[in-house]
């Protein structure tokens, strides 16, 4: 979570390397600080953010709309990224293809079905 510089406003952090990097066997699959009650990404579920919530002090509310809002944007744009890329150099990426499964599947555990 990140605090806005008006410190009323809160958003979720970046995390750039994770979806991208999961699809390699072999790679420690843990995140460097856990969300809730875990540090795997495979396992950070809809409570582990609503208990990040709590410990933050932050509004439970506020954090599942910003878990639907990520979910819904990244689950409508997976798709269309995917093909533009592939689109662009001409050849199936079977490691992006990868990636937005893995995207779709965190969608499913964090109870945003059909994003």
């Amino acid at each position: 979570m990140l605090r806005g510089t008006d410190w009323s406003s809160f958003a979720l952090a970046p995390v750039y390397d994770i979806a991208s990097t999961v699809v390699y066997g072999g790679l420690d699959r843990r995140m460097a600080m856990r969300i809730g009650s875990t540090n795997k990404i495979d396992e950070v579920g809809r409570d582990d953010f609503l208990a990040l919530a709590k410990e933050l002090d932050v509004s439970p509310r506020m954090v599942r709309r910003l878990i639907e809002e990520v979910c819904e944007g990244v689950g409508g744009a997976a798709s269309d990224v995917l093909r533009d890329t592939e689109d662009a150099l001409g050849a199936p990426l079977s490691k992006l293809r990868d990636i937005e499964e893995f995207a779709r599947s965190q969608i499913d555990r964090l109870g945003i079905k059909g994003a």
